[in-house]
């Protein structure tokens, strides 16, 4: 058995069984049973913890698409605490940010015209302002307030809106389940459909950075299964690159998604559009039409993405085809795909699992009511909770912290437009 550093759900399992001396045929607590325990302690104990230190484990960035006429949006519902870190205004470049200030509802009454009335009260330094943020109505947001679960832009919306509100937030972690209700990804693929139609030597296809040209690498056979069967020899000489053939259909694998397929005939190589996927398994819970999650295994297990839709076609035996851009970038084999609000690692530092694991100990232990198991429990997460500071604070010890003041009074006396919500540096 290949050692990890990190516990699965079964292995969390396993921990606990071990660590209170569980009898293997016990019928008190069922697997589930015990991950339930493991979710209370992660949420109500494990994950405050880790936010105590205020290093961004849990930071999330969603991008919203301004809407016209639509002032108010809602705070992402896996926010943890249905709180917000940051809101930012992102231009339609995609490439500048600019921080929204947060004004108190109970003032918003002198916010909501827009920024302009307010700079006339500051001796019309509005003119001073970059051309850049003055002469278009996005140049308006500034400033947001609360009201129950949404946050309201202070400025009124119109119709010709561009760009984007991106919120950052501490993403919640995802409940435990046993491993086997999710799919590890063990590699991609894509099918390329052969027509000899329009197929001459010199035609080329592009895998990577291997080129494959026709008559050449491989021959045009007498008919498009032939020359299907043709490319497949090939491909599986090469050192990078695995097919296999069905009729005139070839089945390219490979281990990295951003492997690029092309081809200066792509009426002769025929690619698919969608990504396809292999898992090692489709559990019964992930169905077409579903809703999952992508999430990484290595590091802190970050959800990538989640709330994606399955289409109605998506699942073929061990395969899952996607739209390419609703897979995250850095999707790689051994992630996994889990059901929503699912996944099978605790999404906290893979060195804190093992105080996750006693933490659910004790739990366990309070609910038999064995109150000396549960003090030595207590006193043993004591010690693991001293130590826990040096693993998870200060993320960077050789880059001491830039200290920025955005809000300090020289800053300020810039202008109305670096005074309220933005700092010109």
């Amino acid at each position: 058995m290949v050692a990890k550093p990190y516990l699965t759900s079964l292995d969390l399992i396993e921990t606990v069984k071990l660590n209170i001396s569980f009898p293997i045929s016990q019928n008190t607590f069922s697997d589930d049973d015990i991950l339930k325990f493991a979710n209370h302690e992660l949420f109500m104990a494990q994950v405050p913890s880790v936010l105590q230190y205020h290093e961004d484990y849990f930071s999330y960035r969603e991008v919203v698409p301004l809407r016209a006429n639509k002032n108010r949006y809602d705070i992402p519902y896996r926010a943890i605490g249905n709180k917000l870190y940051a809101v930012y205004f992102q231009d339609i470049n995609s490439r500048n940010l600019r921080p929204l200030a947060m004004v108190d509802p109970a003032d918003k009454a002198y916010f909501q015209s827009g920024e302009s009335s307010i700079a006339q009260q500051f001796q019309g330094e509005t003119s001073t302002l970059p051309k850049a943020d003055i002469g278009y109505s996005t140049s308006l947001l500034r400033f947001f307030y609360i009201e129950s679960n949404q946050i309201v832009l202070s400025a009124n919306i119109g119709t010709n809106i561009q760009g984007s509100l991106v919120f950052v937030y501490y993403l919640r972690p995802n409940n435990l389940v046993i491993d086997s209700r999710a799919a590890i990804c063990t590699g991609f693929q894509k099918d390329i459909t052969i027509s000899n139609t329009t197929l001459i030597a010199g035609n080329n296809l592009t895998i990577g950075s291997t080129i494959l040209v026709v008559g050449t690498d491989f021959a045009i056979g007498a008919t498009d299964a032939l020359t299907a069967a043709n490319l497949n020899t090939k491909i599986n000489t090469t050192a990078d690159y695995t097919s296999t053939v069905l009729n005139n259909v070839v089945t390219l694998h490979y281990e990295l998604l951003q492997t690029t397929i092309t081809s200066n005939n792509l009426v002769a190589f025929s690619i698919e559009s969608l990504q396809a996927i292999n898992f090692d398994q489709v559990p019964a819970n992930i169905t077409n039409g579903s809703l999952i999650d992508f999430i990484k295994k290595k590091g802190a297990h970050r959800t990538y993405k989640f709330d994606q839709k399955l289409s109605k076609t998506a699942i073929s035996g061990t395969v899952i085809r996607f739209v390419f851009t609703d897979i995250h970038e850095d999707y790689e084999i051994g992630d996994y795909i889990a059901s929503q609000f699912e996944c099978i690692i605790p999404q906290i530092p893979s060195d804190l699992h093992s105080l996750l694991a006693e933490r659910t100990c004790a739990r366990i232990l309070e609910s038999l009511g064995d109150q000396a198991g549960l003090a030595m429990a207590n006193d043993k997460i004591s010690k693991m909770e001293a130590s826990q500071a040096s693993m998870v604070d200060n993320r960077v010890e050789g880059s001491p912290r830039k200290v920025f003041n955005r809000n300090n009074l020289l800053r300020c006396a810039k202008g109305i437009g670096y005074g309220y919500g933005r700092t010109k540096v």
